[in-house]
């Protein structure tokens, strides 16, 4: 993999479902490997699609783009 991020901080939120931890930290491994710095946070649903209404996250890693398009 070709490093590119340029330590770019990408902030992740995700709910603390058995399914997006181990989503989101395979996500993070990857982003890391390609030169991203990248910031995990566990919140409440709710909490999570606020937080990426407002720009707080880049994106829910299960598979959904932000209206802002990162990624």
């Amino acid at each position: 993999m070709e490093k590119d991020g340029g330590g770019i901080l990408i902030k992740l939120g995700y709910v603390e479902w058995d399914s997006e931890i181990a989503s989101t930290h395979v996500v993070k491994h990857v982003l890391m490997k390609l030169g991203y710095d990248v910031e995990l946070k566990a919140v409440d649903a709710g909490v999570m699609w606020t937080g990426i209404g407002a720009g707080h996250f880049a994106l829910w890693p299960p598979g959904y783009r932000t209206p802002r398009g990162l990624l």
